[in-house]
């Protein structure tokens, strides 16, 4: 099952950062973000599944930063006029791939972290900055979803899932 899913993962994490490769400096293309934030969230739902099966807290921790990068995939995806806004989120997103790449391929091996290991100061400080950004109109979901609460509520909410106060 592991393996199966770090291989799933593998897929779509390439397809992540290729789709933020491709957008990065185009802030015309803000939309494609809910393209992304519907790839990583099929890690986030299959991480969720896999943890009810095996309690593994890597795949926790998979599930719960794939579920940060979903919300500010779409919550990126509604950025219009504010190119600086856009290409902090887009640069943001591409370092949290490339971690989520990186925890994904420790998965069942020795350089395992708990989820505290993954979620640096830096890592935390920049997700509150650029969620305080969003206003509480902006929705959290794919289009036509409601903005219920703020991003900071959503992401503290998946923080504190993972024993992580910020």
């Amino acid at each position: 099952m592991l393996s199966l899913f770090k291989e799933e993962s593998s897929g779509l994490i390439e397809d992540l950062l290729a789709i933020l490769n491709e957008i990065e400096g185009e802030p015309d293309q803000h939309q494609r973000l809910e393209e992304f934030g519907q790839k990583v969230d099929r890690i986030m739902g299959s991480a969720k599944t896999l943890f009810s099966t095996l309690s593994n807290s890597t795949v926790q921790s998979i599930g719960a930063y794939a579920e940060l990068c979903k919300i500010l995939g779409y919550q990126g995806s509604q950025i219009e006029n504010n190119e600086e806004l856009y290409s902090i989120v887009v640069a943001f997103l591409i370092d949290a791939t490339e971690t989520l790449k990186t925890m994904t391929q420790s998965l069942g091996t020795a350089s395992e972290k708990s989820a505290k290991e993954w979620l640096s100061s830096t890592f935390l400080d920049r997700l509150k900055w650029i969620s305080s950004k969003f206003g509480t109109q902006t929705r959290k979901t794919i289009a036509g979803g409601t903005a219920d609460g703020t991003t900071q509520d959503e992401i503290l909410k998946v923080l504190k899932s993972l024993g992580s106060v910020t």
